[in-house]
């Protein structure tokens, strides 16, 4: 059906014809319905065929012009082929009025009903664009309009890629990182409003410098023509200041968490629309993982792209295969300097990369299946050598960082226990960390599930307390033993009073609320000193000993002295 497909797109070319083609198409339309008079008359008159070819002009007008269009160009054949024209050219046979007049009106009737017909067409044609190249919600143009617009603004990508004469052009990508929570939480219709706002907002600080568009739920875009870059990241830090503040949806404030990627035209590279979205989007994602609010096409961005797409691949292989490898780093209570535990951290020994560190491969593998596997064998392999290390050491306990997708694992609380018993270790001497801001996935599921491992009492922290936001609403609905405070306010707690106080309240705070709690990141004896003043109960960092491998750790445990020269 490619015929049919080719003659609707040509149906739509004409009836969505520019303005200013519309003069000179009424007058090829007047010349063609001259040119099929003059042949008609050549021809020897009315009575052959030829006349036939008057609708060519008349549906051609109906098409660029409506019925109005139709109607008119009608008339005008029906006239010129009317009473003047001769039956027959050779005997001077003059025509028969009803002749003529029938004619005449079927013309009119045929160009006004064709009219008709391309009028509904252009209606139905433009209300399919504007769907097609806006956004339903905000009524603002969409991705597919960005495209477009930037293949207008952008020359081929034959171009000279060297030639940086053309004005530039910065695509911004901007990413509302918990839409997707906000729309699953408060419905499809709050993360609509949301949007509307979102849209609102962003053309109001612009204020005619920039163009916005909705890309996709939760991603918009920004055009800025003609600007330079240190401009461009002016009023992106602007759009972005715009969102610390809180969002209301049905009359709920909504703080949102924003970051942007920047992508400019001309550079080095490739020049095209297509590719050009796709460096802003790559730069988005990559300011996403690596925790920064904006970033900025680089090249390497690619290879990293590719090569984070390319471990994954491997992943499960290197889970099969027994690739990952476990190290664990020290904790020592303060009272006594006593060693009581570690904390258990997962690095992957890749047979031709190397040891490749977990910021490269675990928050992707975060969002995929692998998790839980990947978990599982973190479980296995500290279960059995921790029932080897209490043998000597009853009192050690181990600590395993749990993801957000871990916690929405429904079979999670009963497998835990099981290995506990496959393995003949202690719950209490099983630890699972967690952070403050994985309960925001799905809360009311996480507490059920961290409730049912409390229940066979494993032990569980909140890790890195402090620079997520929802600790203190679920705190005290949290099953939790353990409060670790983040290495952001103890490095230094010995020189900063505020990073003093805020410890000091959280060390309070946990104490009241009956937790254990854990100082992570000390790096040197003032913050020890410091941290047994406020009465924290435990500490880990590299001044008390690096994460290493289990044989290490295994010889530790009967030196505690070689850990601070690991």
């Amino acid at each position: 059906m490619s015929w049919a497909n080719e003659l609707t797109r040509q149906a739509a070319r004409l009836a969505l014809l520019p303005s200013r083609m519309r003069v000179p198409a009424a007058l090829f339309s007047v010349v063609l319905i001259v040119a099929v008079t003059w042949l008609v008359y050549i021809t020897g008159g009315t009575a052959y065929v030829y006349p036939y070819l008057m609708f060519f002009p008349i549906l051609l007008s109906a098409a660029l012009f409506g019925m109005l269009g139709g109607v008119t160009a009608a008339m005008l054949a029906g006239l010129a082929l009317g009473p003047f024209m001769p039956l027959y050219v050779v005997t001077e046979t003059a025509q028969t009025t009803i002749n003529w007049v029938i004619r005449l009106t079927l013309l009119t009737s045929i160009g006004g009903f064709a009219g008709m017909l391309f009028q509904l067409l252009r209606h139905q044609l433009n209300t399919i664009r504007r769907l097609a190249f806006r956004d339903r919600d905000t009524s603002l143009p969409n991705r597919l309009s960005l495209e477009e617009d930037l293949s207008e603004l952008i020359p081929p990508a034959t171009a000279d890629a060297e030639d940086n004469s053309n004005p530039p052009i910065h695509v911004v990508s901007v990413l509302l990182q918990n839409f997707e929570q906000i729309n699953t939480s408060l419905g499809f219709r709050a993360g609509s409003q949301l949007m509307c706002e979102v849209a609102a907002a962003l053309e109001n600080v612009l204020d005619g410098k920039g163009d916005v568009y909705v890309l996709d739920p939760g991603k918009c875009g920004v055009v800025f023509r003609d600007m330079d870059s240190a401009d461009c990241m002016m009023w992106v830090n602007r759009l972005l200041k715009q969102f610390e503040l809180p969002v209301s949806v049905e009359d709920i404030p909504i703080h949102l968490e924003v970051t942007a990627g920047i992508a400019t035209y001309p550079d080095s590279e490739r020049l095209d629309a297509e590719w050009l979205l796709r460096k802003s989007a790559l730069a988005m994602w990559t300011s996403n993982s690596i925790g920064q609010r904006i970033a900025s096409y680089d090249h390497t961005m690619e290879g990293d792209m590719r090569n984070t797409l390319q471990l994954l691949g491997e992943l499960r292989r290197a889970i099969e295969l027994d690739e990952l490898v476990m190290v664990f780093q020290p904790k020592f209570r303060l009272s006594d300097s006593q060693l009581i535990g570690a904390e258990a951290l997962v690095r992957w020994q890749h047979p031709t990369r190397g040891l490749i560190p977990p910021g490269m491969f675990l928050p992707q593998a975060e969002q995929t299946a692998l998790m839980d596997p990947l978990t599982l064998w973190v479980v296995h392999d500290v279960l059995r050598r921790l029932k080897a290390w209490r043998e000597t050491h009853p009192e050690l306990g181990i600590a395993i960082n749990l993801s957000a997708r871990n916690l929405l694992e429904p079979h999670l609380p009963e497998r835990i226990p099981e290995l506990l018993v496959e393995y003949q270790v202690e719950p209490g001497s099983l630890e699972f960390e967690l952070t403050e801001t994985m309960l925001l996935r799905n809360p009311d599921q996480c507490i059920r599930h961290l409730e049912m491992l409390a229940n066979h009492g494993i032990r569980l922290a909140i890790d890195d307390f402090g620079t997520g936001y929802s600790s203190l609403a679920y705190l005290t609905r949290l099953p939790v033993d353990v409060l670790k405070i983040d290495q952001t306010f103890i490095r230094h707690i010995a020189t900063r009073d505020k990073d003093r106080t805020i410890t000091a309240a959280s060390i309070d705070l946990a104490r009241r609320l009956g937790m254990y709690t854990v100082a992570e990141g000390v790096e040197d004896a003032a913050a020890m000193t410091v941290l047994g003043e406020l009465g924290c109960d435990a500490a880990q960092g590299f001044y008390l000993g690096r994460p290493m491998s289990a044989e290490d750790f295994t010889a530790y445990l009967g030196n505690p002295a070689l850990a601070r020269h690991h």
